[in-house]
C-alpha cells in the first residue's frame, strides 16, 4: 500500500467546507496501525481562524496530519482572469509542491465528502495509468468530447477526485502541458483545466468505479440502472465512498441539492463551528429568495430521497 496523502486546493472563502471533508475523513477512515493520513492544502493564504478550523475538524484523530502548503500564484501567470480564476489550476501544480517521494496521491475538490474507507485506492493496480477518475456516464458528457474533439469513446471524467500517479506527471510535466493547452484553447473551454486533463490523459487514465465520485448527473444517469451495471450502482447506492456536490452544495439554500446531501448537513453539524448556509444568488434576487423561503419554506430546493434510487436498483433485479 502507497503511503495515504490526501490533496486539497482551498482559499480562505471555502475553508469552512473544507473543514466538513475533513471532519468526514475522521468519522471514515479506519485506525490502520503505522500509517498516517496525511492532508495536503495548497493555498494562496488562510486566515488564523480557517487554520484553527481545519484543525479542530481532525483534531480527535492523532493519525490524521493537516500540512499547508502555500503557494505562489504568479507559477500560474498567463490564464485568462477574466473568464476564471487561476486558483482553478491548483491541482495541477501538486507535482511541483510535494516532495518527490510522493509517489501517489487522492486529489479531492473542497466540495467532497469521504463516507467509507479509501484505502482501497492506494492499493489499486492502475495498470500503469497517470490518473484514476470516474467516468461522467451521461449524454451531456458527450457534448464535452465532441467540443473538445477526440474519440467519444474514450469517455469524459470529472476531474474533483483524481488518483494521480506523481511520477508520470512530474514525468510529463502535465501543469506545462495542462496551462499551455488551456492558453492555446481558451475560447473550446468550458470546464478549464477539466478539459485540459481529458485531452492529455485520454489515452492514459484507469477508470475508477462510481463510489469513489457520487456526482448527482451519474446518479440520475440510465446508463447505471441497468443489469451490467447493477453492482457499481447498487454500491454507489448503499455503500458511498466519495460523494461530490458538483453544482449541488449544501451550502447553498437556492441550489439543485445532491441526493446525498443529508450525510454532509450531519457531519456539518458535529463541528465545533459548523459552516454557514446561504445563498448562492446575489443582490435583489437574494434578497427576494430569502423572503419567499421564509413565506414558504417547502419552496426550498428539495433533494430527491435516496430511497428513490434504491427503488430504481429493486427495478432491475
Amino acid at each position: 500500500m502507497y503511503p495515504i496523502h490526501i490533496v486539497f486546493a482551498c482559499n480562505d472563502a471555502y475553508a469552512q467546507f473544507l473543514a466538513v471533508c475533513f471532519k468526514s475523513i475522521t468519522l471514515s477512515q479506519p485506525i490502520v496501525k503505522n500509517k498516517t493520513y496525511t492532508l495536503h492544502v495548497l493555498t494562496d493564504k488562510l486566515s488564523k481562524s480557517s487554520i484553527k478550523r481545519l484543525k479542530e475538524a481532525i483534531k480527535e484523530r492523532a493519525d490524521i496530519v493537516l500540512q499547508i502548503h502555500y503557494v505562489d500564484m504568479n507559477v500560474l501567470q498567463g490564464l485568462d482572469a477574466e473568464r476564471f480564476t487561476a486558483f482553478t489550476f491548483l491541482r495541477l501544480i501538486i507535482p511541483n509542491i510535494l516532495p518527490a517521494e510522493i509517489e501517489r496521491v487522492l486529489y479531492l475538490d473542497t466540495d467532497t465528502l469521504i463516507a467509507n474507507s479509501i484505502l482501497p485506492l492506494f492499493s489499486l493496480d492502475m495498470k500503469g495509468k497517470a490518473v484514476g477518475a470516474v467516468t461522467q456516464n451521461y449524454p451531456s458528457a458527450k457534448d464535452n468530447i465532441k467540443r473538445l474533439n477526440y474519440d467519444e469513446n474514450k469517455g469524459y471524467f470529472n476531474a474533483g477526485v483524481l488518483l494521480i500517479d506523481l511520477k508520470q506527471w512530474r514525468e510529463n510535466n502535465v501543469m506545462k502541458q495542462s496551462i499551455d493547452y488551456c492558453v492555446k484553447n481558451i475560447e473550446h473551454l468550458r470546464f478549464f483545466d477539466q478539459d485540459a486533463l481529458n485531452v492529455i490523459f485520454q489515452d492514459n487514465k484507469c477508470e475508477l468505479p462510481l463510489c469513489y465520485n457520487i456526482i448527482p448527473a451519474n446518479l440520475n444517469s440510465d446508463y447505471y440502472y441497468t443489469p451490467e451495471h447493477l453492482d457499481e450502482i447498487k454500491e454507489a447506492v448503499y455503500r458511498p465512498v466519495i460523494i461530490h456536490y458538483a453544482s449541488s452544495a449544501p451550502w447553498y439554500m437556492d441550489e439543485y441539492q445532491h441526493p446525498m446531501c443529508y450525510l454532509w448537513d450531519e457531519t456539518n453539524a458535529l463541528l465545533p463551528q459548523p459552516a454557514k448556509k446561504d445563498y448562492r444568488a446575489k443582490g435583489l434576487l437574494r434578497l427576494k429568495l430569502k423572503w419567499y423561503h421564509l413565506l414558504c419554506p417547502n419552496k426550498k430546493p428539495q433533494p430527491t430521497p435516496i430511497s428513490v434510487y434504491k427503488e430504481r436498483i429493486k427495478n432491475i433485479l
